[in-house]
Order: C-alpha cells, then sequence, then structure tokens
C-alpha cells in the first residue's frame, strides 16, 4: 500500500497497463461474469468509505470485501492493477482531476463511483455535484470502462445531522438515479442501510462516528456491489 497524500490513499502493486485511447465509447462490461477476473482492472473511486473508513481495517473496507466476495483478495486484484483510491474528505469537484490523471495513466476495464456524502455536508450544490459526477462518468465512458455508481450511503442521526444536509443528500441520491443508468449500472447501497423511517444508518451498521459503516455496514455493500459486479451481461 502507498500513501499518496494525507487526503489521499491509493492503493496499487502494480505498474498500469497503457493509457487509454480518447474518443466516447458505450460502457461495457468485464471481459467475463462472475469473478474478479471477469471484472478484469477495477478502479475503486470514493471518499473515506471507499478507503475502509469506520470497516476496523482496509481487509474490512467494502472494495477488499467485494474482491473477496468475487473470489479473490484484496492483494492478488491490487497485484494485477486494479486500484482503490480514496479521498477523505474530498467532495466529488476535488476527485474529478483526479480521476482524469487516473486514467490518462492506466487503463481500467471496470470503475466503481462512490462519491457524495462530503458534498452533501459540504454545502455543495445538487448542480455542483451533478456536474462533477457527470464528468467522471463520461471520463470513465470515453475510457472504455464497465461504469458501477454507487448510491450515497446514509449518516446516523447525530448533532451534525442537519435537515439541510439530509435534503441535500436526498437530492443528491435522486440525481445518481436519473442519471447514472445512462453511463452504466447503479447499485443502491442506501436503502439496506438504513434503519426504520428516519431514512437514517441503521444502529447495528453505525461505526460509531455517525458518518461511516461499521464493519457489517461496509459487508452489506459489498454484497450489493459483489452481485452487480458478477451479473453477465451488465
Amino acid at each position: 500500500m502507498t500513501i499518496a497524500a494525507s487526503a489521499m490513499v491509493l492503493l496499487s502493486l502494480a505498474p498500469l497497463g497503457p493509457a487509454a485511447s480518447a474518443g466516447p465509447r458505450a460502457s461495457k462490461p468485464g471481459p467475463a461474469c462472475g469473478s474478479a477476473q471477469g471484472a478484469g482492472r477495477i478502479l475503486f473511486v470514493g471518499d473515506s468509505v471507499a478507503g475502509a473508513a469506520g470497516a476496523g481495517g482496509f481487509a474490512n473496507g467494502f472494495p477488499a470485501r467485494t474482491l473477496a466476495l468475487l473470489g479473490t483478495s484484496q492483494a492478488r486484484s491490487l497485484a494485477e492493477g486494479s486500484e482503490i483510491s480514496a479521498h477523505p474528505g474530498k467532495r466529488s469537484d476535488q476527485i474529478e482531476p483526479l480521476v482524469r490523471t487516473l486514467l490518462a495513466s492506466g487503463r481500467f476495464d471496470t470503475i466503481v463511483f462512490e462519491e457524495g456524502i462530503n458534498d452533501a455536508w459540504q454545502g455543495q450544490l445538487v448542480e455542483q455535484y451533478a456536474a462533477s459526477m457527470t464528468a467522471q462518468l463520461g471520463l470513465a465512458r470515453d475510457a472504455g470502462a464497465r461504469i458501477v455508481v454507487l448510491t450515497i450511503p446514509p449518516t446516523h442521526d447525530s448533532a451534525r445531522s442537519t435537515p439541510a444536509r439530509d435534503q441535500a443528500l436526498a437530492r443528491m441520491n435522486d440525481w445518481l438515479k436519473q442519471a447514472a443508468p445512462a453511463f452504466g449500472d447503479l447499485v443502491d447501497v442506501t436503502r439496506p442501510l438504513v434503519g426504520g423511517a428516519s431514512g437514517r444508518m441503521a444502529d447495528a451498521f453505525n461505526s460509531g462516528d455517525d458518518i461511516h459503516p461499521n464493519a457489517a455496514g461496509h459487508e452489506v455493500i459489498a454484497t450489493a456491489l459483489a452481485a452487480e459486479l458478477a451479473r453477465c451481461g451488465a
């Protein structure tokens, strides 16, 4: 594992392949179905949740658990060219240029996006979030990768949760549900993490900081994501 910067965790154990050629292309599945090998080189892009925050270690984070459910280890997948690009505290507009750099220097078969909680909690407008995510999804499409977008996980009830933040998060998720299918596949990880009618994260999935899911919550995300990645013909 290489920690490239205090605000970014980038895991990679092998040099990347040649840069993808330019020009728009449709989203495509990996070379086969039902395994991590089928998904090919996977790029996980996201915030601190992608970096396994709250899970009690990288091995319990949803990227590593997704790979395990697909039948491979995180170390093996990373050695074969996959990457986990996690950016704690970063909004989508701050992650966008980093995605540009990653896609300019390497080729991936599948790209998983998990972003948005920092946009909602840092006061970004839904329109700003939509613009940044549209740009990133377009870059992934132009790179010829299969695209999988995760909805934004819910937060737990806390003094930091405000109606404005809750509304922004809900509107951003609504936008993802409408827009993401035009680029690839959408996986709703919000609904299975919610407890009761509040729309907030269930107690059983709260890491204790009221923002990040615990290991059980990461497992819920991984289970949903692995099922999508293993789906044939997506």
